[in-house]
């Protein structure tokens, strides 16, 4: 049975190594994008232009401009600051970002790997390194301006140090890098209560209670001393999230999302608990406690409109840790003397067969994302490139401080800096519809025409499918005053742009 057991393993193996070289050859394509990924960039891209020039982090999101930050300062703070060393524009920004969510996501691997390799062996290690890369969560996210991947890699970093053995060292950066997660984003407070309820069912409870207490304290502290001295919004900002409403369709849309493409990481995640639960020779109740903050945490804050698997980085670490500690177990399990008996090589093969089959929708998924990336760095680079022209001398006009602009793309608006009216056109309708903003501004200047150009990425005055219908687009009573005041001018790089009516066209319309 032996052979047959190192084949499927192997088999495993393999699955893993593609996925990994799949998502790289992505990361390869898409570093250089020279466009937004999925509107969802612009925003963080805005938020680094902040720190390097000066600007208040946390503005008063309720005031025109309509800014609003609900994230963690630290990764802003690190790519606009290297954005100001290096002198660069906003392309350059993207491209930090990006680099800095890719290298964090390779850190984790190491730091996965590192881990899986201490207790189980080089073997798991590797496997658990490369687990950790093609996962779904990745596609998109893992080459993105965003915070999330920082943060994780920061929370897990800290986790492993301060529930692992004691040094007071260890126990003092574990401490600091979960306080830091938590700068980078708020939600990674979960790797904090995990640590927290690790020392406990490890029988450390005053070091439990010390980590929890002296954390807290000094994550309040900062908040007040930041609050007191350079960001007067910092404290109530950190929890502007939760003025997003919860959305249970988004949320089993979500859930469905990580069930077709990346079902092996609950599943994984619920054999780790089981295996460092039971299995005497595999016991880690850290591990187990973590399994379960992870999935439980990524599950419930799901739930909030707008997610998507971004939520689910997490729960890839453990998912890989949990695949090191299969394959540490299976590898005692040949390593054994004598002859394999069947009852037991039959449950780990069949186990085995099925932790392939649950990494082969997250493996067709990734080969989809990577021809999908190889295509548009492919025409960008050829045919598409009249297209990115365009797109530049619309980046010219909205940087240029004489003209007044109103865009439902964040990608234009980053471009006018303080002048953009929002740089989230998703987040922004969703503040409007439920009365946490009143842009009596914003209408005013299109009923007065003041804007020289409205540029959408839909058009507003499509009948088949609605602009209002639009989740990124303006909202509808906006989008109406601009039916109303301004006329269609033309379409350039998939944008379209309205110009204001003259008087006659608008009295007639009226």
């Amino acid at each position: 049975m032996r052979p047959l057991i190192r084949f499927v393993l192997a088999c495993c193996f393999v699955i893993a190594l593609m996925r990994a070289a799949l998502f790289l050859g992505y990361a390869w394509f898409t570093i250089g994008n020279p466009l937004d990924v999925y509107h969802l960039e612009a925003q963080m891209v805005h938020l680094a232009w902040r720190v390097q020039h000066d600007r208040v982090m946390y503005p008063d999101w309720k005031a025109d401009p309509h800014v609003m930050n609900v994230f963690g300062p630290l990764y802003f703070l690190i790519v606009g600051g290297v954005g100001r060393v290096l002198g660069a524009g906003l392309e350059g920004l993207y491209a930090i970002g990006r680099l800095t969510s890719l290298g964090s996501a390779l850190l984790a691997s190491l730091i996965v790997g590192a881990a899986s390799g201490a207790r189980d062996g080089k073997g798991a290690g590797l496997f658990a390194g490369l687990l950790t890369l093609g996962a779904a969560p990745l596609f998109g996210f893992g080459v993105m301006v965003r915070a999330d991947l920082m943060a994780d890699t920061i929370g897990l970093a800290g986790f492993l140090l301060a529930a692992g053995r004691a040094s007071r060292w260890r126990y003092t950066l574990g401490a600091t890098l979960l306080v830091a997660a938590i700068f980078t984003k708020q939600t990674m407070g979960l790797y904090l209560i995990a640590a927290v309820l690790a020392a406990m069912v490890t029988h450390r409870v005053r070091w439990g209670i010390t980590l929890g207490a002296v954390s807290g304290a000094v994550t309040l502290a900062i908040i007040a001393a930041v609050s007191l001295t350079v960001e007067p919004l910092f404290a109530r900002e950190l929890f502007g999230a939760a003025e997003t409403p919860i959305l249970l369709a988004d949320w089993r849309r979500t859930l469905a999302r990580l069930g077709q493409f990346g079902p092996e990481l609950p599943i994984l995640a619920l054999v780790g608990m089981v295996l460092w639960t039971v299995r005497r020779q595999d016991r880690a109740p850290s591990l187990a406690v973590l399994a379960g903050v992870v999935l439980v945490g990524a599950v419930v804050l799901a739930m909030k409109s707008g997610s998507d698997l971004n939520y689910f980085l997490g729960l890839r670490l453990v998912a890989a840790l949990a695949g090191g500690a299969v394959w540490g177990s299976v590898a005692v399990l040949l390593r054994a003397s004598g002859p394999i008996r069947p009852r037991i090589a039959l449950p780990v093969v069949v186990g085995l067969i099925g932790l392939g089959a649950c990494l082969l929708p997250s493996l067709d998924y990734s080969h989809a994302q990577f021809r999908s990336s190889r295509s548009i760095h492919g025409y960008f680079s050829t045919a598409g490139r009249p297209v990115v022209a365009q797109y530049r001398r619309i980046f010219e006009l909205a940087a240029d401080p004489g003209m007044r602009i109103l865009t439902d793309s964040g990608m234009v608006a980053a471009h006018q800096g303080d002048r953009a009216a929002f740089v989230d056109p998703w987040l922004f309708r969703i503040l409007v519809e439920t009365g946490k903003i009143e842009p009596t501004a914003i209408r005013q200047r299109i009923e007065s025409g003041d804007y020289d150009l409205i540029i959408t990425t839909k058009d507003l005055f499509d009948r088949a499918d609605p602009y209002d219908s639009y989740g990124f687009g303006l909202p509808p009573e906006l989008a109406e005053a601009a039916r109303r005041r301004y006329a269609f001018g033309g379409v350039a790089a998939g944008l379209f742009l309205y110009a204001p009516r003259a008087p006659a066209d608008r009295s007639d319309r009226e």
